[in-house]
């Protein structure tokens, strides 16, 4: 880093202080003095590799007969590690994992804090439902992020691979690769088990795992540590020293086999190899497997579901749902429908069918059984779809063979909408609306990063605004990205995807990333309230199109933004009253912008000054100004009643009273008891009004005083909050008045020490301390009352010792 100071009038000294990010505090790493020039270079370098702790704010702080500063902000970036990537076991054609069974990646995303992002080889669509939590450390520049998930994989799932990355655009380099780890999907199809009694069998994938079969359903089970299921004399997990995986039976029984049942010799008669699911199966009721005929006794192949699909629709025109029924005697035929809203409703139920053709018709939909033999269809026409009618559509055969299908509301392809120019590090919002079908769909953001050929799903922070509209529900989706100069060429694009596992995308934008300086001149400003020539500079360079720059405030007081100056080409200048620009160039690409204030700042003030450069893209720079004023010399009021050995009463109690200054300053007492003044916090109540911009504080406090203070000074202060100097009010002489004073006298006595004060006493104690009226004094011509003072002959005086005040 580099610290240039030109034409600054008696420097004295050059300070570099870092501002922790953490703990916000300030420490000098270097410093310069003896400084004679009125110039200066300061380079700034690391000897050691840059830390977290090195991340902040670093000011380079100059004086010499003012005082001013530069910040710069150092960010550091850090690459994400390789993520860790762990399958469920739980993988099971078209089943959902089980909640505690989640698929997990984990990982660094490096600083500032990435993403971690799901794909595979199968399919580029992979959105699973995921939990995601990110851990983030300041202190360590370190962010760890945790994403859980859960998906039904179909079997043309099975060995394919999932990936896990950790994505951080900020800290890797353009066309870096995000390290990733990645795994192979092995899925257990769900006909491994309604021919089989319960109980558990062998995994097809994995010895370390089984399949434990309950009412014809497939569920996961996982030996414990050490252990494997696969002995083959029992069921059951065991030492995997005592046993073999069961891929290696099925490589080893069916090497060069296709479609064939093959018996697996153990003393276990009922177990078979189907080398074409290349499964490892037991026959039912633990019957012996006929290795003759290669089958299992009185075994009854599965039947598949119906193999169905669904021509091109749209809502209120037909659609035809085709089921391959195959070589099957039908005698009957169920049509039913479960909509998105509401309970199962039944189209058609036909018994006795035999031959082809039209099995029944209605107004809404039509059965249509065609071909024979293996290419038995059955087709079912919907007419004219309502949105009442999207919902899933299930076809029965003979009550035990049936094929589902969905019909839903289509997506459309979305619209995206982006600004043709954005600004090097801002804020870049991609909107993306459109039809998004029923159920809904997501809408995502792909990006084409320049110099790659391929898109790929961007992570990014986003908000989604969705509005049910009849069938169509129509979803805005806002995307937020940090535009750094890597985004600049790169290529986006809006999508969703269709029923049918399309991708329907948007058209192709090209994002035009731009970079322009603007500085308003100083980053920071000090004034003082009443002060009536204050400038401040707004230099722009280097912007695209530049077309005005306006100057406008943001009142810290009052919480309102107004334009203050509007500069545009060929000086044409509206502003307000009071404010004079001094210079007004704008031209193709630059300018420079002065303003200055010729009324009496006043603490409204007081606030954030924006200058902003208005072009094919807007960039702005902004000074902070603080308005502040110079405290006051307060007043002291002594209490009235000061009595040896007593508290001070709560309603005439000593009071320092006075302007504290912007920002507030800090009132306290100060007492010379020790021979010296000294602070002296005592018990006090604290009351601040607001006056011109000022604070007016009053400080009552209150003391119980002993002899030892008889005589001693007491004064007033306020510290100044800026500069720490101290203004003091007027000193005034504390005097005690015994607390036997009053033994053997009665009614009213003059005050020893002031004349304009009496003393009531009452069985040989105080009973009240008075002030007499204005101009008024006790004890004239030894008389018991007050009098006027200005009446006494010009030989009578106070008592002794009282003095007039």
């Amino acid at each position: 880093m580099v610290c240039l100071v030109m034409n600054y009038s008696g420097i004295t000294q050059v300070e570099i202080h870092r501002e922790s990010a953490v703990t916000g505090t300030l420490q000098i790493i270097l410093k310069m003095g003896n400084v004679t020039s009125d110039s200066a270079l300061v380079h700034l370098s690391f000897a050691n590799q840059v830390a977290c702790e090195d991340n902040g704010p670093y000011h380079c702080i100059v004086t010499g007969e003012w005082v001013s500063n530069a910040t710069l902000r150092l960010d550091i970036l850090r690459k994400p590690s390789k993520p860790s990537l762990t399958l469920s076991r739980d993988i099971v054609e078209d089943k959902e994992n089980r909640d505690d069974l989640p698929f997990i990646c984990q990982g660094d995303v490096g600083f500032p804090a990435g993403n971690l992002v799901l794909d595979s080889n199968f399919t580029s669509n992979f959105y699973p439902n995921t939990t995601n939590y990110t851990t983030i450390s300041e202190e360590t520049c370190r962010a760890y992020q945790t994403v859980t998930f859960y998906y039904a994989f179909s079997r043309d799932w099975h060995g394919k691979e999932i990936r896990c990355s950790a994505v951080n655009n900020q800290s890797l380099r353009q066309n870096e690769i995000p390290p990733f780890d990645k795994q192979l999907v092995e899925v257990v199809p769900a006909s491994y088990c309604p021919n089989l009694e319960r109980g558990q069998y062998y995994h097809p994938y994995n010895c370390k795992n089984y399949i434990d079969c309950v009412g014809g359903k497939v569920y996961v089970g996982v030996c414990p540590s050490n252990l494997c299921f696969g002995v083959y004399e029992t069921s059951q997990c065991n030492y995997c020293t005592n046993t073999t995986c069961v891929t290696d039976i099925v490589d080893r029984v069916c090497n060069g086999l296709n479609a064939t049942l093959v018996h697996y010799t153990s003393r276990r008669c009922s177990m078979y190899v189907n080398c074409t699911e290349r499964l490892v199966r037991d026959c039912p009721q633990n019957k012996c497997f006929d290795v003759l005929n290669k089958k299992c006794p009185s075994w009854t192949p599965f039947i598949p579901e119906l193999n169905c699909s669904v021509t091109e629709y749209g809502i209120g025109s037909n659609a035809t749902i085709l089921c391959v029924v195959g070589d099957i005697r039908i005698s009957s035929v169920r049509a039913t429908v479960r909509p998105i809203i509401g309970g199962e409703i039944s189209l058609f139920y036909v018994t006795g069918v035999l031959q082809p053709g039209v099995l029944n018709t209605s107004s809404t939909a039509t059965l249509t059984l065609s071909g024979t033999g293996p290419n038995q269809t059955l087709s079912l026409e919907i007419h004219r779809i309502l949105c009442s009618q999207i919902g899933q559509y299930i076809i029965n055969v003979n009550s035990n063979i049936s094929g589902v299908i969905n019909l839903t509301a289509m997506a459309d392809v979305p619209v995206i909408t982006v600004p043709n120019i954005t600004n090097e590090n801002g804020t870049l919002e991609i909107r993306c609306r459109g039809h998004v079908g029923t159920p809904a769909k997501q809408i995502f953001l792909e990006v084409q990063f320049y110099g790659s050929s391929t898109f790929q799903t961007l992570s990014a922070e986003s908000k989604t605004n969705t509005i049910s509209n009849d069938c169509n529900i129509d979803r805005e989706t806002v995307f937020t990205i940090f535009a750094t100069s890597y985004w600049n060429s790169s290529t986006i694009r809006c999508s969703v995807k269709s029923d049918n596992n399309n991708i329907l995308s948007s058209e192709q934008r090209v994002i035009i990333v731009v970079k322009s300086t603007v500085t308003f001149e100083p980053s920071k400003r000090e004034s003082y309230i009443g002060d009536n020539d204050f400038s401040m500079t707004c230099k722009v360079s280097s912007h695209q199109d530049l077309r005005r720059v306006e100057i406008y405030f943001e009142s810290s007081s009052l919480g309102t933004k107004e334009i203050i100056a509007t500069v545009e080409p060929q000086s044409n200048v509206i502003y307000m009253e009071g404010i004079i620009l001094s210079q007004a160039a704008v031209m193709k690409d630059n300018a420079n912008v002065t303003v200055r204030f010729i009324y009496n700042l006043t603490c409204n003030d007081d606030g954030i000054y924006h200058c902003k450069a208005v072009g094919a893209a807007n960039f702005t720079s902004s000074i902070t100004l603080t308005m502040s004023s110079e405290p006051e010399a307060p007043t002291l009021n002594l209490s009235p009643w000061i009595e040896e050995n007593k508290t001070t009463f709560a309603d005439r109690m000593f009071r320092c009273a006075g302007m504290v200054g912007r920002p507030e300053g800090l009132m306290f007492v100060e007492a010379n008891i020790s021979g010296s003044f000294q602070r002296y916090d005592f018990p006090s109540v604290i009351n601040n009004t607001q006056f011109n911009c000022n604070t007016n504080q009053i400080y009552q406090f209150y003391y119980t005083f002993n002899m030892s203070w008889h005589g001693r000074d007491i004064r007033c202060a306020v510290q100044n909050a800026k500069t720490n100097k101290t203004i003091k009010s007027q000193s005034k002489t504390i005097e005690v008045v015994s607390e036997n004073y009053c033994v053997g006298k009665g009614a009213f006595y003059p005050h020893p020490y002031e004349c304009t004060k009496y003393i009531g006493c009452k069985d040989d104690k105080i009973s009240a301390i008075n002030l007499c009226g204005p101009s008024l004094c006790f004890g004239i011509n030894q008389t018991t009352a007050c009098t006027y003072c200005n009446n006494q002959d010009k030989d009578l005086t106070c008592l002794p010792g009282a003095r007039n005040y």
